[in-house]
C-alpha cells in the first residue's frame, strides 16, 4: 500500500461521519426525564448532567446505532438514530417520570426497576396495543 493510499485510509477513518444524532424532540424528552427525577442525584448521569452532544453515549441511553458507529450515506441523509431502550434501573431516580416519555416511538427497552421512590406516569401510555407492541 503506497503511503497517499495509507494516508487516505487514515483520513477516513478520522474525519467519517458517526451517527449520533437523535431528533430534537427526543432529546428534549430526555433532558425532561432528567429534571422531573432528579438527575443531579442519579448514581450514574454522565452525559446527561452536562448535556453533551452525543445522546447515545449518556448512561443508560441505547440508540439503534451504538455511540462512534460509522455512518452510512443513507444514515447521514436521514440524521436521526432513534432512542431504542432506557436503563436507568437501580440508580436513585425520584419523583415522577413525563408524561412525553412515552412519546419515544422506537422505545424497545424501557428498565426503570429498583428505583423505589419513582412514580411512573402512565397517563399518556398509548391505550391501542398496536401502539405499544414495541414495548
Amino acid at each position: 500500500m503506497s503511503w497517499l493510499a495509507l494516508l487516505f485510509a487514515v483520513l477516513f477513518v478520522f474525519i467519517s461521519p458517526t451517527v449520533h444524532a437523535v431528533s430534537e424532540e427526543e432529546r428534549a424528552i430526555l433532558r425532561e426525564l432528567y429534571d422531573s427525577t432528579n438527575g443531579h442525584a442519579w448514581n450514574e448521569n454522565n452525559g446527561w448532567a452536562h448535556n453533551t452532544d452525543d445522546v447515545c453515549s449518556w448512561t443508560g441511553v441505547e440508540c439503534k446505532f451504538p455511540a462512534g458507529q460509522i455512518a452510512t450515506g443513507e444514515q447521514i441523509a436521514s440524521g436521526q438514530n432513534p432512542i431504542v431502550g432506557l436503563k436507568l434501573q437501580d440508580n436513585f431516580l425520584t419523583g415522577r417520570t413525563p408524561a412525553s416519555l412515552w412519546k419515544l416511538t422506537s422505545l424497545k427497552t424501557l428498565d426503570l426497576g429498583f428505583n423505589p421512590t419513582l412514580d411512573v406516569d402512565f397517563s399518556s401510555l398509548p391505550s391501542s396495543s398496536a401502539d405499544t407492541a414495541g414495548i
